[in-house]
């Protein structure tokens, strides 16, 4: 099964903001406090707090991650995969004790959707301009490679044109993902992984992600 967990940064205020960095090791911190933006500040540690409370569960810490040679994230000796994204209010972490994972989420804002039309498939860009509602195709299509992209490990290094998405199920690199898109709040998210057998949705208040004491 995965477990999708979904937090809001607008349950963020600064006294917990400020608590909520003593959590975390000192070199994630001096990350999160390179962001010029508050709202950058607060979406990177609240991903960070989620990550930490579910490790926790498996007698893991945040230092336990190590990165690999495309700064994949991972814990050495375990079977346990995860995936953070965030966009507009909305930080998401998803975990997996099987296979590996990516998900990704996108506010849907307008756009200049030609500025796309050279990293979509042909195909796609016709979908797009065909739908009922063209941003939110948009996004759908650019969630799923993204997701795809995340779950392979190498990200955006690689082509997002590349990936092949034929109805619910994504092909990139002769490997096939499945696939699961949801709308909500005018936001997308998209979820990749080679199995999905049930994708269970944590929508958390923040005093009960950040159960870390």
């Amino acid at each position: 099964m995965i477990n999708v967990i979904v937090a809001n940064i607008d349950d963020i205020d600064e006294l917990k903001y400020k608590k909520y960095l003593t959590l975390i090791p000192h070199n994630i911190k001096s990350q999160i406090l390179k962001y010029k933006f508050k709202e950058d500040r607060y979406r990177t540690l609240l991903g960070k707090i989620i990550l930490l409370n579910y490790l926790k569960k498996y007698k893991f810490d945040l230092s336990d991650i190590e990165l690999d040679r495309y700064k994949k994230p991972y814990i050495k000796n375990s079977n346990l995969n995860f995936n953070i994204s965030h966009s507009g209010k909305y930080v998401l972490c998803a975990f997996c004790n099987s296979y590996k994972i990516g998900i990704d989420i996108e506010e849907c804002k307008e756009i200049n959707l030609n500025d796309f039309k050279q990293i979509l498939q042909k195909k796609e860009f016709n979908q797009i301009q065909n739908s009922k509602s063209p941003i939110s195709k948009f996004y759908t299509i650019w969630t799923i490679k993204e997701a795809v992209l995340k779950a392979d490990g190498k990200g955006l290094i690689n082509n997002p044109q590349k990936v092949n998405i034929i109805k619910n199920k994504a092909f990139f690199k002769n490997t096939k993902y499945e696939i699961f898109s949801l709308y909500f709040n005018n936001h997308i998210l998209s979820l990749a992984s080679k199995k999905i057998k049930k994708i269970k949705f944590h929508f958390k208040r923040i005093n009960s992600v950040c159960n870390c004491d």
